[in-house]
């Protein structure tokens, strides 16, 4: 069985949501799926939402490390890029890739 999560970062939360004005019928599928729970969406903003104890309640890049598989960075801005190259998480997506490129 295969599940998607899709991690936006704010610049591509921007992009998603222009989508509806140029594409309102890939826009409206990929909101379909997302209100059926078949992808679930994450933002730079779920990193911490939720997060008070340490040690006790899950650490969202470390449980979607955990979770993956396969993880696709697409389109993969020269920003991130950068960031991957040298060793910048401040965000959810490049945490998670981080993570991945050492513990797998």
């Amino acid at each position: 069985m295969i599940q998607v999560r899709v991690i936006l970062t704010n610049n591509a939360n921007r992009f998603h949501h222009a989508t509806k004005a140029y594409n309102p019928e890939a826009h409206s599928s990929f909101e379909n799926m997302v209100a059926l729970s078949e992808v679930l969406v994450y933002t730079d903003e779920d990193e911490w939402n939720g997060y008070t104890t340490v040690g006790v309640d899950p650490v969202v890049h470390i449980e979607l490390r955990k979770w993956a598989d396969v993880l696709l960075i697409a389109p993969l801005s020269a920003n991130s890029l950068s960031k991957l190259a040298n060793g910048i998480a401040d965000n959810l997506i490049v945490s998670v890739s981080y993570l991945n490129s050492f513990l797998k």
